[in-house]
């Protein structure tokens, strides 16, 4: 019973730390994602508006 317990810690206890790290590269990747889309974003407005004053 005692082994079982430990067991099924050591398992809850793995299982976390796989789903903080799973977690932890989605968030940044969401992250990252997000920042990238907002200067693209902002990047070709500015171009837009550069290229339409130049025309």
């Amino acid at each position: 019973m005692y082994f079982f317990v430990l067991f099924f810690l050591y398992f809850l206890i793995f299982f976390g730390f796989l789903f903080f790290i799973f977690f932890l590269f989605c968030s940044i990747y969401i992250y990252f994602s997000f920042v990238f889309f907002v200067f693209f974003f902002q990047f070709s407005f500015f171009g837009f508006i550069i290229f339409f004053c130049i025309f």
